[in-house]
């Protein structure tokens, strides 16, 4: 349907356009990317069927180094397709109350169970007292939490990563890596632009910084010796009323398979292959 620039719409006019937007363009993303896989996978096929074995281990190399990129951009675009998308149009879940340390524990143990699955050695941990409520949309939660983890694990494979939970609902994340550079600090204190050359290195950085603003989560970077550390502050939520965090088994079943596969299409696309 046309819309003229100057004519206010109706909600359903606005509702129509949201969901061609975001569907056309992760749609187009998504096509573009499975024609792609879809070549790989036919130069594969041909590759083992047709060429000598000098050649295939050859040629198989460059196939897994275009898998890998393009793997990369793919985490890439999806990214970029979420914010662009959150920013411009919101998000389709509105904010839920979440009891942010039940929250953290499985975000923990799932972590966790994905590293090892990808065998990598990096283990998170929570410490933490007590009960603490924040409206957010979990989408959001999860996928900054992918991006800090991602970004801990790839610069350190055997990184301990510690999140504490304040009781006024600030939360310290740290890990015992290398630490930020001078630039990757200033990226994130101040959204500093970055050459065209660093751009992608720090899409992790950028997309946290911007699902943090998405959440309203005041974003800080303490002092420290050695390592990562970054605090986030919640926004705080009254203690709800039971009703409003009783959930069914289908629906926390759903937002455990939400927390799962985000945090494996991160690790997936973003950690090298061990």
């Amino acid at each position: 349907m046309p819309y003229l620039a100057d004519t206010p719409l109706t909600p359903e006019q606005e509702e129509e356009l949201a969901l061609a937007l975001r569907g056309g363009l992760k749609g187009r993303f998504a096509s573009s990317f499975s024609v792609l896989q879809g070549g790989i996978d036919a130069l594969e096929r041909s590759l083992m069927q047709n060429a000598k074995p000098a050649m295939q281990m050859q040629i198989g190399d460059i196939l897994r180094q275009m898998q890998c990129h393009l793997t990369k951009l793919e985490r890439l675009a999806e990214t970029t397709a979420d914010l662009a998308l959150r920013h411009t149009l919101g998000s389709d879940a509105p904010p839920r109350c979440i009891e942010l340390v039940g929250y953290l524990q499985k975000l923990c143990g799932t972590a966790n169970e994905e590293l090892e699955r990808l065998h990598y050695p990096a283990q998170m941990c929570l410490q933490a007292e007590g009960t603490f409520y924040t409206e957010s949309e979990t989408g959001a939660v999860n996928a900054l939490f992918a991006q800090l983890l991602s970004n801990s694990v790839k610069a350190r494979a055997d990184a301990h990563i510690t999140l504490r939970c304040a009781p006024d609902g600030t939360l310290l994340y740290t890990d015992d890596g290398p630490g930020l550079a001078p630039q990757q600090r200033a990226l994130l204190q101040n959204g500093m632009e970055q050459t065209k050359a660093d751009r992608l290195d720090t899409l992790g950085l950028l997309a946290v910084a911007a699902y943090a603003a998405e959440l309203g989560w005041k974003l800080d970077l303490p002092e420290t010796s050695s390592g990562f550390a970054l605090s986030l502050c919640a926004q705080a939520a009254r203690p709800p009323q039971a009703a409003t965090l009783q959930s069914t088994a289908a629906e926390e079943q759903y937002r455990a398979q939400q927390l799962t596969a985000c945090l494996r299409r991160e690790f997936t696309a973003a950690l090298p292959p061990r």
